[in-house]
């Protein structure tokens, strides 16, 4: 839940950044250290309400689902056009649109 008046104060921008912490993902989570950030789909909805046109994916929590949370992540963006910043399979990809990967 997200109070209403920052919802109308991010759908006022031309384009909101939002960082994406953790990997968006349905699948599988197998823990290979004691903490891991998984965000599930139904987030996205709340990301598109609060008019989230780009996430960055950035962050130190990116792949605690290895490379298929990224992947699922990049998917989600691209089935819901949005753009991705910050994180692909190699440096080249993770300095574009990471969108193209999938």
């Amino acid at each position: 839940m997200i109070d209403e008046s920052i919802v109308e104060y991010l759908n006022n921008a031309d384009y909101v950044v939002a960082n994406v912490e953790a990997p968006i993902t349905g699948g599988e989570i197998i823990a290979h250290k004691p903490l891991v950030h998984v965000n599930a789909p139904g987030c996205i909805e709340i990301l598109k309400k609060t008019n989230a046109k780009v996430w960055n994916l950035s962050n130190n929590h990116s792949m605690d689902c290895d490379v298929d949370g990224l992947k699922d992540t990049i998917r989600y963006a691209t089935e819901n056009d949005v753009l991705t910043v910050g994180a692909g399979y190699n440096k080249e990809q993770a300095s574009k649109n990471a969108s193209a990967l999938v």
